[in-house]
């Protein structure tokens, strides 16, 4: 059996310490700052949503979680641009640019398969970057943007 180590054994316990110290805080200002605003039958939801905030570490986001981020922005892109065409002379929305004039180039960023965002040169299909460069994961992009549609 191994020995533990003091100095992570004193670490740990000390972490333990601040998280407790950090966790009384955050009561404390929910309580004197927050729960006085918010109506009784909501005060439980409310801290709890409070104290996530605080005290939840972002978790790793999937990679069908990326997709569906993407595909949301290219969708908004698309209304942006098609409520308003003449708004956007570089064609690029708060979005990002539209699906049309959007570069079909997929890059593997991570664990995740991802479209380029550059704008697409006139009258092809990808940015100047990477327009003679072999799109190798373009099937596979398509194929996980499918099986997210079809759930």
């Amino acid at each position: 059996m191994a020995t533990p180590n003091p100095a992570y054994e004193f670490m740990k316990t000390v972490c333990e310490a601040i998280q407790t110290i950090e966790q009384e805080y955050a009561s404390y200002l929910f309580a004197k700052y927050i729960k006085p605003t918010v109506a009784p039958e909501a005060i439980e939801e409310h801290k709890s949503k409070y104290m996530n905030t605080l005290f939840i570490k972002n978790k790793p986001m999937s990679a069908d979680s990326h997709l569906q981020m993407e595909l949301d922005e290219i969708t908004r892109a698309n209304a942006d641009y098609a409520a308003d065409p003449k708004a956007f002379p570089s064609k690029k929305t708060d979005h990002g640019y539209p699906d049309e004039f959007r570069c079909n180039f997929i890059k593997q960023d991570r664990s995740y398969l991802k479209r380029c965002q550059s704008k697409t040169v006139d009258d092809e299909f990808y940015c100047t970057q990477h327009m003679n460069t072999p799109n190798k994961l373009l099937r596979e992009y398509e194929k996980a943007v499918n099986e997210l549609s079809s759930v």
